[in-house]
């Protein structure tokens, strides 16, 4: 299943541009970090829609309503922990990358703090003693490849 970003950009990448949720959509994605100290009001006035239209909208992604939904933002960490100034980037190429690389690393650090190694250590039995082994992977790639072209 997809993430709630995921969805977002999926929804963007289908759904008709003068659709009212495909402006609301846009806002989000671009602010995703944001949302999570955001008011519903707040939401409504940023994106020129009602309070009702924000509700539907919630509704529409199968959340029970908008505080539903801030706390799925709230789980979903997407770009927060990695943020680079794309804006800037054309300007100060050195400055943003080694921020960027510090963010990185940043979080590197904190992995040792929540690894639970006895989990891992089950799943790495569990796989060294299975006959077949298949693995999937998820588009998010692409997505985050669709996040770049909608800054740019």
């Amino acid at each position: 299943m997809e993430s709630l970003f995921d969805q977002l950009v999926i929804y963007l990448d289908t759904a008709n541009e003068i659709d009212t949720n495909y402006n609301i959509v846009w806002y989000v994605v671009r602010n995703f970090s944001k949302i999570t100290k955001m008011t519903i009001n707040e939401l409504a006035d940023n994106c020129y829609v009602s309070l009702a239209t924000i509700s539907r909208f919630c509704k529409s992604l199968v959340y029970e309503n908008y505080l539903h939904f801030k706390q799925a933002c709230t789980l979903d960490k997407v770009f927060d922990n990695y943020n680079m100034d794309l804006t800037n980037m054309r300007y100060k190429p050195k400055e943003c990358t080694k921020n960027y690389l510090k963010n990185i690393c940043d979080e590197i650090s904190k992995l040792s703090s929540v690894l639970e190694w006895d989990i891992i250590d089950e799943v790495l039995q569990v796989i060294h003693n299975s006959k077949k082994i298949v693995f999937f992977k998820t588009i998010s790639y692409i997505l985050y490849l669709y996040i770049f072209k909608l800054i740019y």
